[in-house]
């Protein structure tokens, strides 16, 4: 990312620090997305607008970047609260199923796809407070986009399948018994 800033190619990297730098600056092509999406998050409060109920056709990629700006204005602080509970969940299941996997690979891929959603959801997070530029990835099982939704619940489906083949679960050792 610093090495194409540095070398001002390609353009949408230079724009999105430039946005990043000056959220409130409207010269910049979507300049002002950080600033619609603060206005956003304060307008949700503390209980949000109410499911389906906020204005998120006033803010830019309202249903794929800043998409964590609109659970907050529908939901509120709540809503994100619950929002980061669950992700919190899921990572630390991926992280138990990393801890419990029955060999290396197995857990360097559950490692992995938890930092494939983690990384992600953080990033996305911080971009929608104005911490770091807009990166255009995906905030997972939120944002918009059939591949983006298809890869996370593949790799929701990796770390079941690692999950149930996992050292120390008592269901696969009596399945291990009763096959042989």
């Amino acid at each position: 990312f610093f090495v194409c800033y540095t070398l001002q190619i390609p353009s949408t990297v230079v724009d999105r620090v430039r946005i990043w730098q000056s959220p409130w600056n409207n010269a910049v092509r979507g300049g002002d997305q950080i600033a619609h999406a603060i206005w956003t998050l304060a307008s949700g409060g503390p209980l949000g607008t109410g499911l389906g109920l906020g204005a998120t056709r006033y803010l830019p990629a309202g249903h794929t970047d800043l998409v964590l700006a609109s659970v907050g204005e529908e939901l509120g602080a709540a809503g994100l609260i619950v929002v980061a509970i669950l992700y919190s969940v899921i990572c630390w299941r991926a992280y138990t199923t990393a801890k419990r996997a029955s060999t290396d690979y197995e857990l360097f891929l559950a490692a992995g796809v938890m930092l494939l959603i983690a990384i992600p959801t953080l990033l996305m997070a911080c971009a929608t407070l104005g911490i770091v530029p807009l990166t255009g990835v995906v905030t997972p099982f939120l944002s918009y986009g059939g591949s983006a939704m298809t890869a996370n619940f593949a790799a929701l489906g990796i770390l079941a399948s690692i999950r149930a083949h996992a050292v120390g679960d008592d269901r696969h050792h009596v399945a291990v018994v009763r096959h042989v």
